[in-house]
């Protein structure tokens, strides 16, 4: 039981990280007024969407409904990039992928501390969580690419 309860906090922490992705990414997309990024951005909430909806999956399975909570973190982040926001042109697109990649160093961050940590998961958790990591970092690797092209 407390393997499960375990279990169950983690995919949860992970949970809301894909809803502080896609709350971030949202945001993006409002403050960008770059047609081309405005399309990256909405990729990665489709990214988000489908990896969140993988592990509601798993949560449902035990027993446990999701809710579209965001953490802490991402709620101080948001705050941050609107107060950040008012004081800068919207315009610049580095500062906008900067921000973006800022969120994605957070979410490998999380990725990263579950699958190290001392925490035991099922196989088959352990599984999607890492397939989830490498799509996560794929989607870092996109955006650090483009901040540093611009």
């Amino acid at each position: 039981m407390k393997k499960l309860n375990q279990t169950i906090v983690i995919l949860q922490k992970l949970s809301r990280t894909q809803v502080d992705r896609i709350q971030g990414y949202e945001r993006a997309i409002q403050i960008c007024d770059d047609e081309d990024l405005k399309h990256i951005f909405k990729d990665m909430i489709r990214i988000s969407e489908d990896l969140h909806q993988q592990l509601s999956g798993l949560l449902l399975e035990m027993g446990f409904a999701q809710e579209k909570n965001n953490t802490l973190t991402g709620k101080a982040y948001a705050t941050w990039m609107q107060i950040k926001n008012k004081l800068l042109p919207a315009s610049q697109r580095h500062q906008v992928l900067q921000d973006c990649e800022f969120g994605e160093d957070m979410a490998q961050r999380v990725y990263s501390d579950v699958l190290s940590g001392k925490e035991k998961l099922p196989i088959d958790v352990y599984k999607l969580l890492l397939h989830q990591q490498k799509i996560m970092k794929s989607s870092y690797d996109r955006i650090h690419h483009l901040r540093n092209i611009f």
